[in-house]
């Protein structure tokens, strides 16, 4: 589904809706269109030829001598996306991994459209990046991510702490998990606490073992789980009411790690099962 056309030509509309839509009127970063910065109290004599856009005229009426504004040098907008590689979000129907790359390529599609430099981390074994500055990348960015593979336990904090240590410039950044990892608020911590303006996204899944299979584990009685992270397996009885209880206790910890997240006021976003994967693109975009 990654690399079917009718996902490039979603892309494609969200880049042509990017550069339509104004940046929202908020502080936060995230697919902002770069802007010319002032720097206050930075001013200089007026000469001529100067752009008369930047005259300070308040401090004419004050002084009666023409000054003009210093454009602020701003480091150039970057968006950084971390992609939970964990082995749980390959599991479900759809999983969690299908719906967080389709999320990312769409952040990525209104990003580059509004000339913000994007870094699309896979926090997976091993870690891995690529980088896009035009959407005419795109296509080569959903290849990368179709070329990906969840398995084990994942490597968010880790990627995260490399994020912090080789982007030149801090910006925003967003995390995107299923939210099993135990290491998801710790990762988004570790980014604010390094200058960056986290967002976790967490991407749900409509049913956490296929219907076929989950019938076949309701007549045999038994089932062989294995833990997609650890390795860890155990035999269990299995069937309608105990895969409805596995339900309730992953809704229950994507909860409880959602209430963690509010009270150390990172921000948040969920896309579900059944949601277009532009959900949270176009939430962005509207403010």
């Amino acid at each position: 589904m990654l690399t079917d056309p009718q996902t490039l030509t979603r892309l494609e509309r969200l880049v042509s809706l990017a550069r339509r839509v104004a940046s929202p009127p908020s502080k936060r970063r995230l697919l902002r269109r770069p802007g010319r910065g002032i720097e206050p109290g930075a001013r200089r004599d007026y000469t001529p030829g100067d752009d008369v856009r930047l005259v300070d005229w308040p401090a004419f009426a004050r002084l009666e001598r023409l000054l003009v504004k210093v454009p602020e040098d701003l480091p150039e907008p970057r968006l950084d996306l971390i992609v939970d590689g964990s082995g749980s979000t390959g599991r479900g129907d759809p999983t969690p991994h299908l719906r967080a790359c389709l999320a990312t390529a769409a952040l990525a599609a209104c990003a580059v459209a509004r000339e913000v430099r994007t870094v699309v981390w896979w926090a997976g074994a091993p870690v891995a990046r690529t980088a896009l500055h035009r959407p005419g990348e795109l296509v080569s960015l959903l290849r990368w991510l179709a070329d990906r593979e969840p398995g084990g336990g994942g490597a968010l904090e880790s990627t995260c702490t490399q994020v912090s240590e080789t982007a030149s410039s801090r910006g925003s950044a967003v995390l995107l998990s299923d939210g099993l990892c135990p290491s998801a608020l710790p990762a988004a911590l570790r980014l604010r606490n390094a200058g960056f303006e986290p967002l976790v996204v967490l991407a749900f899944t409509a049913a956490e073992v296929a219907p076929d299979l989950a019938s076949a584990a309701d007549q045999a009685g038994l089932a062989h789980i294995v833990d997609a992270e650890t390795g860890a397996s155990r035999q269990v009885p299995i069937g309608y009411l105990t895969l409805r209880a596995a339900g309730e206790a992953r809704a229950r910890r994507s909860r409880a790690l959602l209430a963690r997240l509010h009270e150390r006021k990172i921000a948040t976003a969920t896309l579900a099962a059944e949601a277009p994967f532009e959900d949270v693109a176009l939430g962005l975009l509207r403010g």
